[in-house]
């Protein structure tokens, strides 16, 4: 069978080692007839945007034009083949090679993307004139290389068809190495940047680049208005990236080679739409019912489901991460006054408390409006950390598009209120884990949580929210590696708040916790708190019953935990082992009286 290519970022090697291979080559034709020669397309990280590239190289590559049957022939477009095919030099040049501190990337620009340009004269050599790479090699800079190879080739009348992967990067890079990019006057250091595309707009004929922002240059020089932006387009909406039914597509392939068999392929793919899926980058499209799943994550969860013969348990994707820093630029540079970044980290807070934006997305940004407040809720956009939920006033409504993207919101906040509280707040966690997975005490956790929560919000004088306090949860019962966290998650017909378990490996762990979370306002009598505690009891012994719960807690005393909660006070703790002969109660070895306070009641009991 087809193995998926999993990290491989060029079509021609999937295609020559007999990959499975999502064809997006229907997209060839529906560019070439847009009409438009310059054009820039953004996604999120590891959406697919290498191999799409390399897919374009191959088929408009002059010097592959009799290679079409071997890398399309059992593609859409080989039966619908335009008239650009094999028509064109190609360069295809990757801007994520180039390093370097802000003061060296212009020559590290000229040295690599020079390299870059240097070897596509060496492939193109039989189409010139004998000398016509020697005298590339001898230029300077890469956009001197780059003018001299269109020269030669419109005097020889080939058409140029530039291709730039990550064109971003630069800018990206260079406002990452300022200390504050906010106070920064970012064209004198990426003037190298606005002369080479001065260049590719004089004697390029074609250009498609891929992105992770919608960087132009228009306000910084009139040389080169960037193209046409067609990332918001609906035709291109599933351009890259794959829809329900290409995976499911790749799980019927794998199912009628005997792999992943035992699950519904509609199970499957609910739970990569859960964590991967729920990607609409236009209203239209999200009207329309048009979503995507990030392709990489796809790959990575069927990759490693076929491995091991049933779902991973660790759903997130490390490679596809956000690192904390990288959020953190977008939300404290520029911070011209103390309110716009805090403005910033309480959009995060309010995302993660379940809040939506109807906000216009910008189409696109000057690289020193990058980092401006007002472009704040669009960079979340197109890191692929928000996506088009809904429609509202004419302005998408903007939300967090799966579990994946979430757990990338909580571990920020869990960074956050470590440099708020400015201490380490993963020791005094780890201590609470231990008593937890050793002694069987899950409420000196409960306590540090709430601690910290207490602390935070009165040091951002912020005000007690059910949805915030429960993303506090969920963020710091994350910060663990002897436990596995499930939420959510389908047990006996409903859904989990939180369910800790074993991690593979843990060794000398003894119990694991479902944990079910109540909120009380204000006004709340103590008849609706005792009304949410039965309800609690009930779920919970509802999701011990299925028998996922037993295999989940691998053989460990299984914990029902109630924690009711009003405001920033614990109003209500329980904390029962449910016995493993089903239908029985014992009490546990470790039982405590319940007593109750003014403002809480703790229970330890055996069930």
């Amino acid at each position: 069978m087809k193995l998926l290519p999993e990290g491989i970022g060029k079509f021609t090697e999937i295609i020559d080692n007999d990959l499975y291979f999502v064809d997006k080559t229907r997209f060839i034709k529906t560019l070439d007839e847009s009409g438009k020669h310059f054009l820039f397309f953004v996604r999120p990280r590891l959406f697919g945007k290498s191999v799409f590239l390399n897919m374009l190289e191959t088929y408009y590559d002059i010097a592959r034009k009799d290679q079409f049957e071997r890398y399309f022939g059992k593609t859409w477009i080989y039966r619908h083949v335009t008239p650009e095919q094999g028509k064109h030099l190609v360069i295809t040049l990757h801007f994520s090679e180039v390093s370097g501190t802000a003061d060296s990337m212009a020559s590290d620009f000229d040295a690599v993307i020079g390299m870059d340009i240097e070897g596509c004269a060496e492939k193109y050599s039989s189409f010139f004139k004998e000398d016509f790479s020697d005298k590339i090699s001898k230029l300077d800079s890469a956009a001197s290389k780059l003018n001299y190879f269109c020269m030669q080739a419109r005097l020889m009348k080939y058409q140029v068809y530039l291709m730039i992967d990550e064109y971003d990067n630069i800018v990206n890079d260079i406002l990452r190495a300022k200390e504050d990019p906010g106070y920064y006057d970012i064209s004198s250091d990426i003037r190298f940047y606005i002369d080479f595309f001065k260049v590719v707009k004089s004697c390029c004929q074609k250009v498609f680049m891929t992105g992770v922002f919608p960087v132009t240059l228009d306000d910084l020089t009139s040389g080169y208005n960037i193209g046409t932006h067609i990332s918001l387009t609906p035709a291109y909406n599933s351009m890259m990236g794959f829809t329900p039914e290409e995976v499911r597509e790749i799980i019927a392939c794998y199912q009628e080679n005997g792999l992943l068999s035992g699950f519904a392929p509609e199970e499957i793919i609910s739970e990569m739409s859960l964590w991967y899926g729920g990607y609409s980058f236009s209203e239209d499209s999200f009207c329309n019912g048009e979503h995507v799943f990030n392709s990489y994550m796809v790959t990575s969860y069927l990759s490693r489901f076929a491995m091991n013969g049933e779902p991973p348990e660790d759903k997130l994707v490390q490679n596809a991460l956000i690192s904390y820093d990288n959020i953190k630029l977008l939300v404290t540079q520029d911070q011209h006054s103390a309110n716009d970044a805090e403005t910033r980290e309480m959009v995060i807070e309010n995302l993660i408390a379940g809040e939506e934006y109807d906000r216009i997305i910008a189409r696109c940004f000057s690289p020193e409006a990058l980092l401006k407040g007002r472009n704040f809720i669009s960079c979340l956009f197109y890191l692929g950390l928000l996506t088009v939920k809904g429609i509202k006033g004419g302005s998408p409504i903007l939300d967090i598009p799966n579990l994946h993207a979430r757990m990338q919101y909580y571990g920020y906040l869990q960074n956050r209120v470590k440099r708020v509280l400015a201490e380490d707040v993963s020791s005094k966690l780890a201590e609470a884990f231990d008593k937890g997975g050793f002694s069987g005490i899950i409420k000196t956790l409960v306590d540090v949580i709430l601690d910290y929560y207490n602390r935070y919000s009165v040091t951002l004088q912020t005000k007690p929210r059910d949805e915030l306090s429960q993303a506090l949860f969920q963020a710091f019962m994350s910060w663990t590696n002897m436990y596995d966290k499930a939420s959510e998650y389908e047990l006996n017909h409903g859904y989990n708040d939180i369910f800790l378990f074993p991690k593979i490996g843990s060794v000398g762990v003894e119990h694991s916790y479902l944990i079910e979370l109540k909120y009380l306002k204000p006004e709340d009598s103590d008849a609706v708190k005792n009304k949410y505690i039965e309800d609690a009891r009930k779920q919970l012994r509802d999701y011990a019953a299925d028998p996922k719960s037993s295999t989940l807690a691998q053989g460990t005393s299984l914990h029902l935990t109630v924690v009711v909660l009003r405001g920033f006070k614990l109003e209500f703790f329980e904390d029962t082992v449910r016995n493993e002969t089903e239908g029985s109660e014992s009490k546990s070895d470790k039982e405590v009286s319940p007593h109750c306070r003014n403002d809480s009641e703790w229970c330890f009991k055996g069930f």
